[in-house]
């Protein structure tokens, strides 16, 4: 049996919670915890992936295809169970990271692999493989996310892409990308 600090788990499951589609580091979230031993916080990051509570996604960056386990995003089974489960915090989250998180479950649920894509120091979204085939799927929320470096990250990459928006009517294709609308997308 592995004794646990019940406020120590609850405030690293605080700051996972809050990070949630944010890539991150371990480190970063033993320090918002305020946990300073590094093995607690791996003990505890490991109870709370086994046990389902969130899912980790390793960051691969597509520019060199260097996938390193030292950052990750980290995504919520259940986004809505922060009260039950956080008694003693209140998670703070916008909607760019809530549709993400029931997008990332929507496509595990579909049997995706899924890894959060970097292309050199620009965050792109999610990297899928599926039946050997990669494919590179883009939330985006609000107009003003539509920034010329992601434009340039995006279509730097070889394969099938998506871009799910909030925006109703845009389902559609423009040159090798499609776009959809993100309810359109989950109600497939």
């Amino acid at each position: 049996m592995v004794k646990v600090d019940s406020y120590a788990i609850q405030r690293l499951a605080l700051c996972i919670a809050e990070s949630t589609g944010r890539i991150t580091t371990i480190s970063d979230l033993r320090e918002r915890a305020r946990i300073t031993d590094q093995r607690t916080v791996d003990k505890y990051l490991d109870l709370l992936l086994d046990n389902m509570l969130f899912f980790r996604v390793d960051v691969v960056d597509i520019s060199n295809g260097w996938r390193r386990g030292i950052k990750a995003k980290y995504y919520s089974i259940d986004i809505r169970s922060g009260k039950r489960i956080f008694k003693r915090g209140y998670i703070k989250l916008d909607k760019q990271h809530v549709i993400e998180n029931i997008v990332y479950l929507e496509l595990r649920r579909r049997g995706y692999k899924v890894s959060a894509g970097r292309f050199r120091s620009t965050d792109i979204g999610f990297v899928l493989e599926k039946d050997g085939r990669v494919e590179f799927l883009r939330l985006i929320t609000s107009p003003d996310e539509d920034r010329e470096e992601i434009k340039r990250a995006f279509n730097a990459m070889r394969g099938a892409k998506t871009v799910l928006t909030i925006d109703r009517g845009i389902n559609g294709v423009r040159g090798d990308t499609v776009f959809k609308n993100v309810i359109s997308f989950l109600l497939e």
